[in-house]
């Protein structure tokens, strides 16, 4: 996929990380990119070439052909006088049962009427309006084959009974991928998105199976980038992370997705190929970074292996608010709305604690802050000072009631999902980062109080 070379050569005036977004944002805002590529027409046996386990197809073609009728279980909505429910069907009792099979075999064939759902006996579900036992026109597969790739149904249009042309694969994580599919398989390039229109998926597929270099969305605005195996996962040795600024990444061996050894490198330089951007990196470090997740009792990883990521956003100084000691501060000058740090600490169930209080513990979901049940984060005090640990660093940003950065949450490569600092505005490299801290009130320490009477005060007398 990518080139990883030892020198850093690019003579491109572009910064890589702007060109990434305007790719990035091109693609999101419209379908262009899988109209604009086209893919190359396949034959019926170049799609049953392989294991069908992994692929992304509907198989059902002609309810009339012997195998699939055999399995019809259920036959319901808008049916024409010559549909068929082999549930419903009356049968005269003065008819042989080969009388019997012969007038069944020529009602399924008759399958005909609009939005009806066929219901196999192995739990298949076939949608759309029928003609003489085949689909015609929009339609949609469901089934447990589909499930257990993560799948909902896919939809698209039918012609003849086949799966043909523009359609869709609904994803049990709330994204639609949108491609196009040839003889009943997924074929061709494909663009996926969430329910709320975030761009999650860009990539090829072949005869139902990813193909090619490939991007997917990981939470907390970063990208796998790499070729999916045969099994359409993140498995290989040349697989990238790259961080929300697009030119940071970590790039070794990833399996399933997630990271078994990488070392930090940049984006070198990027190439379109087929419509899809196509970096090149360069290491920037021999450091090997791996997946460490914390337990409850201790920080999995290196205490100073700082994330290439934020420490060159963001560095620990002396804070300048009263009372505090150590606070957190912009490095560079940082953009509105980018996650610049992250939070690591013990991973404690709701039952768990730190005694005595840490003042460092912190839900690990913040959209599950009001649930009880809730798993959170603490930090011991051999931790808390940055010469103790240091390779992640949000936790030294402090609370302000007029903050400049927010809380959000980020599937981190070597953390896992933690807590990470967003920033809410431009802000200029040297300013210290401050967060509002969110307490209960009614739990709140003494200083946390009169941080807020001071506030309010101060509000007051502006107005």
């Amino acid at each position: 996929m990518a080139i990883i070379v030892e020198k850093e050569e690019n003579n491109s005036n572009q910064n890589q990380g702007d060109i990434i977004r305007q790719w990035l944002h091109k693609i999101q805002k419209s379908l262009d990119f899988i109209h604009q590529q086209k893919a190359k027409e396949v034959s019926v046996a170049d799609v049953l070439q392989g294991d069908a386990k992994f692929k992304i197809f509907d198989p059902y073609f002609d309810l009339g052909a012997g195998r699939i009728k055999d399995r019809i279980a259920e036959v319901t909505g808008n049916r024409s006088k010559n549909s068929l429910s082999t549930t419903t069907t009356t049968r005269t009792s003065d008819k042989t049962r080969l009388e019997r099979e012969q007038d069944e075999d020529r009602e399924l064939v008759k399958l005909s009427g609009s939005d009806c759902i066929v219901k196999l006996t192995n739990g298949d579900e076939l949608q759309g309006s029928w003609r003489d036992g085949k689909r015609v026109g929009p339609g949609a597969y469901y089934g447990p084959r589909l499930e257990k790739l993560g799948i909902k149904h896919i939809s698209g249009y039918y012609e003849d009974g086949v799966l043909t042309g523009q359609g869709k694969v609904y994803f049990e994580d709330q994204t639609i991928r949108d491609g196009w599919y040839q003889h009943g398989y997924f074929h061709g390039p494909v663009r996926g998105v969430t329910l709320n229109g975030r761009l999650d998926y860009i990539g090829w597929y072949s005869c139902g199976l990813p193909t090619g270099l490939t991007w997917k969305y990981v939470r907390g605005d970063g990208w796998l980038v790499g070729c999916p195996d045969s099994t359409g996962d993140f498995t290989g040795e040349d697989i990238a992370f790259i961080y929300p600024d697009l030119e940071t990444a970590l790039f070794g061996k990833f399996d399933k997705g997630i990271l078994v050894s990488a070392k930090p490198a940049r984006v070198l330089s990027t190439e379109l190929k087929n419509g899809v951007l196509v970096p090149t990196f360069h290491f920037t470090s021999e450091k090997i970074y791996q997946r460490w997740i914390s337990t409850s009792q201790d920080i999995a990883c290196p205490p100073h292996l700082s994330d290439p990521y934020e420490s060159s956003l963001v560095q620990v100084k002396q804070s300048r608010i009263e009372g505090a000691c150590e606070g957190l501060y912009a490095k560079v000058d940082l953009p509105e709305n980018q996650i610049i740090s992250f939070y690591n600490g013990l991973r404690l169930e709701k039952d768990e604690c730190i005694l005595p209080e840490t003042g460092y513990d912190i839900f690990l979901e913040l959209n599950l802050r009001k649930d009880k049940n809730a798993k959170h984060l603490d930090i011991p005090e051999k931790y808390q000072s940055s010469e103790a640990y240091s390779s992640t660093l949000a936790h030294k940003i402090n609370h302000s009631f007029e903050p400049n950065c927010r809380w959000d949450n980020s599937e981190h490569p070597v953390f896992g999902l933690v807590p990470c600092v967003r920033t809410i505005e431009q802000i200029k490299a040297g300013t210290e980062l401050k967060i509002h801290y969110d307490m209960d009130m009614e739990f709140a320490p003494e200083w946390y109080m009169d941080e807020w009477d001071r506030h309010s005060y101060r509000k007051r007398d502006e107005e």
